[in-house]
């Protein structure tokens, strides 16, 4: 690493990575809480528990690539999003549950799945065109049927967020039918807003006047990534590598800055640039240094860099497993996956179990 902070794969106050295993296929998705990954081998799906040593969950015929993929939160269950505008739910008994969904004719641009925390629902981002608007559609997890729709535009002006670059899902941890969600479009920041599902009702919170209002008071231009925390609410990451807490349930109150990842990173070549995600009162950054290598620069995932929301406190970095040559890196959900010739290496971020408040 070219940190001048010493990482180490453990630490009191951080917590520490620990090795899982390997198991065959290449990463396809996981669920909202990053306790199980569905990987894909020669045209199956496989789910196994990263908190059971890789056990075998379910595993279903897949078929063809499909547009995007959920794992459902008790591992049983994977949606697949399908080219030809339908959705389906495969289950470990080989039932699959399909349904057309009520979008425009035509192959996205753009399209995002997950589950909600609870598993009550599913969430599609969807953009039929790049000139519309991109909808936010909620589906009942278990029928998927459709049960609310929504616009990611401003409701002032009908303007359409700019989303081609896509939508980053963020899922509120616990029991919550709660999300956030992120955009960009070149430099700026194009569209950050939370989305609750109530009685089947879908309430969007910072579309009123601008798709990025909420990102006022960011100091970076960009929104990097993002993270719910039962904690802290609304994170961000942004392009100047500070981290900032968003009260998006109090219009008017822009956000308040956190942490700068400079107070722990003192290289250049060192940056938190997403994703991030939450374990209680601690947030998890990856860190990526940048090389130069074959005339061209390049990044690649090194640490973690463990904040504490609270206090502000940049508890340490915690050295992720050394990639391998050829190997590709996934990291969701505090899931570390490195993969290759058909095989994953799988580890993940345990923290400290006093501020693990929401951890499974």
């Amino acid at each position: 690493m070219s940190t001048t902070v010493p990482a180490s794969t453990f630490s009191a106050s951080a917590g520490h990575i620990v090795e899982v295993g390997v198991a065959v296929g290449l990463v396809a998705a996981m669920d909202p809480a990053g306790r199980f990954i569905a990987l894909e081998d020669r045209g199956r799906l496989t789910v196994r528990d990263s908190h059971s040593g890789l056990t075998a969950v379910m595993s279903c015929p897949y078929g063809t690539p499909g547009e995007a993929l959920a794992v459902d939160p008790d591992g049983t269950h994977v949606a697949v999003l399908r080219a030809d505008q339908t959705i389906e739910l495969r289950g470990p008994d080989g039932h699959v549950r399909r349904n057309a969904l009520p979008v425009a004719d035509g192959q996205p641009v753009m399209s995002s799945l997950q589950f909600t925390a609870d598993g009550a629902f599913l969430v599609l981002v969807w953009q039929a065109r790049r000139d519309a608007s991109a909808q936010l559609i909620l589906l009942d997890a278990a029928t998927l049927e459709p049960v609310d729709s929504a616009a990611l535009e401003s409701r002032a002006t009908r303007q359409p967020a700019a989303v081609d670059e896509g939508v980053e899902i963020a899922v509120q941890p616990g029991a919550t039918a709660t999300i956030a969600l992120a955009a960009c479009c070149g430099d700026d920041t194009a569209l950050l807003a939370v989305a609750e599902a109530a009685e089947g009702i879908l309430r969007l919170h910072g579309l009123e006047t601008d798709p990025a209002a909420l990102a006022e008071g960011v100091p970076g231009e960009r929104v990097m990534a993002i993270a719910l925390s039962d904690t802290a609410g609304l994170v961000v990451l942004d392009s100047d590598g500070f981290v900032s807490t968003v009260p998006w349930r109090t219009p008017g109150v822009t956000a308040r800055i956190v942490a700068h990842s400079g107070e722990l990173l003192r290289d250049e070549n060192a940056a938190c640039n997403g994703p991030i995600f939450t374990r209680g009162r601690l947030l998890a950054a990856v860190v990526e240094d940048e090389y130069l290598r074959c005339g061209r620069y390049e990044c690649e995932a090194t640490a973690l860099a463990i904040l504490d929301l609270t206090t502000g406190q940049w508890r340490g970095l915690l050295e992720l497993p050394s990639r391998q040559r050829g190997e590709a890196t996934v990291i969701e959900h505090s899931l570390i996956c490195r993969s290759a010739e058909g095989r994953t290496r799988i580890a993940r971020w345990v923290p400290p179990t006093a501020d693990a408040a929401s951890l499974s």
